[in-house]
């Protein structure tokens, strides 16, 4: 468009310089007229081609969050607490990601019924079940090392029991997120693959594979 104008500005010129005064001036403003309405034509034309293709940016490719990592903790991401039931324990939450974490719970008692307590599972939270509370389901070990209380036994010392077995427990929670807290309550039912004991067949020590227990968790 430009070379179009280029020449006819150049054979304008030459035309004009052929002609007389007057002509020449009429010619000379007929020529500006001509040149005007093309530059805004021109102008016209860019803006219309503007409008009718826009500059496209590039489309950015958003990763998709569809599969969380499987390690990737939350701000609070500890938890330490009490729970009482079967077994009088402090708890403990160490959350992996959104949905997973792994549970723990230690107890022990000195004097007549001496006994250490531990145990620990591996949870799913499944939060669109019963919302706001959610469910989960564990399983883990249990390890219970317990004596026989000699008034049972008419022995001088104690008689030692040990058992290691697995564990799988189902519970709720409660979030209450302006305190940082969790509240929580679960079942459980053990299965010992390990029983060792040195007291007699009579006098074992009771142990119960069904557990309840209910918590508070805080975390920071």
């Amino acid at each position: 468009m430009r070379l179009l104008t280029f020449i006819t500005l150049l054979t304008t010129a030459f035309l004009f310089s052929s002609l007389p005064s007057e002509a020449q001036s009429k010619t000379l403003k007929r020529s500006v007229s001509q040149t005007k309405k093309s530059s805004s034509t021109l102008k016209k034309h860019k803006k219309k081609k503007l409008k009718l293709n826009p500059k496209k940016e590039p489309t950015k490719i958003k990763k998709s969050s569809s599969h969380e990592p499987f390690f990737n903790p939350p701000k609070k991401l500890l938890g330490l607490g009490l729970m009482a039931g079967t077994f009088t324990s402090l708890t403990g939450k160490f959350r992996i990601n959104s949905k997973n974490s792994i549970d723990l719970a230690a107890s022990f008692e000195t004097g007549d019924k001496d006994y250490f307590y531990l145990h620990s599972d591996f949870t799913t939270q499944y939060k669109e079940v019963l919302s706001p509370v959610d469910v989960y389901w564990g399983i883990g070990i249990r390890f219970l090392n317990q004596q026989v209380p000699q008034t049972a036994t008419n022995t001088e010392s104690a008689l030692t029991e040990f058992l290691l077995g697995l564990r799988s427990s189902v519970g709720l929670e409660y979030s209450i997120s302006a305190l940082f807290t969790e509240l929580f309550a679960e079942v459980s039912a053990s299965y010992n693959f390990i029983h060792q004991t040195d007291a007699p067949e009579q006098f074992k020590a009771t142990d119960t594979p069904l557990e309840s227990h209910i918590g508070f968790r805080f975390f920071f």
